[in-house]
């Protein structure tokens, strides 16, 4: 009975113990519960101003769109303004860029012609005041090269083919124009005309310079012939000597009529026109080149003017054309003189004009006697060979 009253007591306290812990941890857990729902609140306060504020910000949003969305317009708008106004623009400099490129062309066109023109005056009066017969055919090569056919460059005002066409009109008429300040009416020509002997023989001889350079170009001619073909353009390449060739080539055919009148180009037309003084410069052309070759080794004005010359000559009875005294370069130079006189002489033949040299030219070469050739090189010796057989043809 003891024992279950102790056990009775035991179980009690136990009990007791345990529901006094139990009160403790309810308590504690109340506690929490409250601290937590104290917190919770507090999140929640928090969460409604975070709400109250997003949705201010929303409607502000809202507003901004509405006019980041009305700005867009605008700057849209002033976009498609702008670029009309650089299309304008645009307009304006193509325009301003057409007008300057032409005026550009215009203002290398006028210029072009000046320069053209003063130089071939400059060197015309060249001619004529020049005394050495090289200086001379430096200033006729010079004022042949001045015609500005030879600048023709195919683009700019330049174009048209048929501008270059007009200006080898030009060029051929006031060639002859100008070739009458020396030509004397006179179908005989006198290579050895000497600028010393007075006023005449200076204008024969000027007429002999402009004769013997022909064949001279200006080397823009060959570039700008090179440009064309490039472009797959061809252009003729011109010269004076070519230009009266072709003229005179016509003569027959127009008189037997193959050819009528109004078919022939302007150029060769006014070639005709000016017949006789387009044959004399020809004949001229081969009759002075011949004196110009054995000039190489003669030295015609070596004792002064060419009446001394004369003088001496009467006395003499053969002269040595000595080739050991020349070089090969100055043979080769003889040879193309020579070659060049052939050919216009024979051309002239083909046409039928007859050809008669200068009779000192004649009695220069009968009386001349080749000398040095056993000092030659092989080749050389073969230009030389070749350049009496032209002397041989020649004064006949």
């Amino acid at each position: 009975m003891a024992d279950t009253s102790v056990k009775i007591i035991g179980l009690s306290a136990l009990l007791s113990t345990t529901l006094l812990l139990s009160a403790c941890d309810v308590r504690n857990e109340l506690k929490d519960m409250h601290k937590s729902t104290g917190n919770m609140e507090k999140n929640t306060e928090k969460m409604v101003e975070i709400t109250d504020r997003m949705e201010k910000m929303t409607g502000n949003m809202g507003g901004d769109v509405k006019v980041m969305k009305n700005e867009t317009g605008e700057v849209n708008g002033s976009v498609t303004e702008f670029n009309g106004k650089l299309d304008k623009l645009q307009g304006v400099i193509d325009s301003m860029e057409t007008r300057v490129g032409t005026g550009i062309e215009e203002v290398y066109d006028g210029l072009r012609q000046g320069d053209s023109s003063s130089l071939r005056r400059v060197a015309f009066q060249g001619v004529l005041k020049a005394r050495a017969h090289e200086k001379k055919l430096l200033e006729a090569a010079q004022y042949l090269a001045g015609y500005e056919f030879y600048f023709w460059r195919g683009f700019g005002m330049d174009t048209d083919i048929k501008r270059r066409d007009d200006l080898v009109v030009g060029a051929t008429q006031q060639f002859f124009k100008d070739i009458y300040e020396f030509y004397n009416y006179k179908a005989a020509v006198f290579p050895f005309a000497d600028p010393d002997l007075g006023e005449s023989f200076n204008r024969e001889a000027s007429f002999n310079a402009v004769a013997a350079a022909l064949h001279m170009d200006n080397p823009k001619q060959k570039e700008n012939i090179k440009l064309m073909a490039a472009k797959g353009i061809k252009v003729e390449e011109l010269t004076f000597l070519k230009l009266i060739k072709q003229g005179l080539s016509l003569r027959p055919d127009i008189e037997s009529g193959k050819i009528k009148l109004d078919d022939i180009p302007l150029q060769y037309k006014e070639v005709l026109i000016n017949e006789d003084v387009a044959v004399k410069l020809l004949q001229a052309r081969w009759n002075f080149l011949s004196v110009a070759a054995l000039d190489k080794s003669f030295h015609f004005k070596q004792e002064g003017a060419f009446k001394y010359v004369r003088s001496a000559w009467n006395l003499a009875t053969t002269w040595k054309l000595d080739f050991s005294l020349l070089n090969a370069t100055q043979i080769a130079d003889q040879n193309f003189y020579l070659k060049e006189a052939k050919s216009a002489r024979e051309f002239l033949n083909s046409i039928g004009v007859q050809t008669k040299p200068d009779f000192l030219l004649v009695a220069f070469i009968k009386r001349m006697k080749p000398v040095g050739l056993d000092k030659l090189s092989e080749p050389t010796l073969a230009t030389v060979q070749e350049n009496l057989a032209i002397l041989e043809t020649l004064k006949q």
